[in-house]
Order: C-alpha cells, then sequence, then structure tokens
C-alpha cells in the first residue's frame, strides 16, 4: 500500500520514517526466524545424533546419495559406471583447461626481400659493448 502512494505522489518524511521502521521491522523478523531454525536444527542434532548412531548413518548416507554422481550425459550419450564417468572427466576438463592447441605458423620468405638492412659496418657498431664515451651518430 505504502509503495502505490509512494508511485503516485512521493512521501512525505513521517511515511518516509514509517516505512523505513517496517523494513528495519521486517529484517528482524526474518532475522529471528532464520536463528530459530538455526538452533532448532542444532538441538535435534544434539538430541538424535549423538546418542542415536543410526540418526547419524542416515545423515551421512543421505550426504552420499545426494553427492553421489551416478551418471553424466554428453553429447545424447549416456556415460555410466565409475571408471567411464573418471575418463569422460578428465577428458572434458584437460580440454578446457589444458595447454592450448599449439599452432604451427609459416611466415613467407619473399616478404624479407625488399625490406632495407643494416649494412656490416652499422651492424658491427651496434654489437659493440657499452662503453661511457660518447660517440658521435653519424646521418
Amino acid at each position: 500500500m505504502i509503495e502505490s502512494i509512494e508511485e503516485e505522489v512521493g512521501l512525505s518524511t513521517d511515511q518516509i520514517d514509517w516505512k523505513t521502521w517496517l523494513m528495519i521491522e521486517n529484517l528482524k523478523s526474518l532475522e529471528q526466524e532464520e536463528t530459530y531454525w538455526y538452533e532448532r536444527s542444532h538441538q535435534t542434532w544434539l538430541i538424535k545424533g549423538d546418542n542415536n548412531t543410526s540418526y547419524f548413518h542416515k545423515c551421512a548416507n543421505g550426504r552420499k546419495k545426494k553427492n553421489n554422481i551416478i551418471s553424466l550425459e554428453s553429447d545424447g550419450q549416456l556415460i555410466e559406471g565409475g571408471e567411464n564417468l573418471l575418463k569422460h572427466a578428465s577428458e572434458y576438463y584437460t580440454d578446457l583447461f589444458g595447454p592450448p592447441v599449439e599452432y604451427e605458423v609459416q611466415m613467407d620468405l619473399e616478404i624479407w626481400e625488399n625490406i632495407p638492412r643494416v649494412s656490416s659496418s652499422d651492424n658491427e657498431s651496434l654489437c659493440k659493448p657499452f662503453t661511457k664515451k660518447r660517440n658521435q651518430i653519424r646521418p
């Protein structure tokens, strides 16, 4: 209701304060409910879990069943069996994260024929070790 008033004419400062209070109270209520269920789950575990090994085993087995992968489907084919699942998962992640495919790049040697090159004397001067002496650069 307050949203429709806000959309139509806007809210006064009192109405904004009231809306803020309502939102805070709603969040408190949700937090209290979450805390209640969190505490209740621990109480159930304390009451039934520590002394009742069958309850403990049911929880553990249920978790195992929930996390166990029995089969996968890939490209319309059903993959079953531990070894087949392991092989498929290994290949999938190797393709996904493995080394990139290397491409053999061949360069046409003729592209270097028309490019000017450094002369032998310039090459010798470029290959000399650095010194503190300044040489004058030839134009």
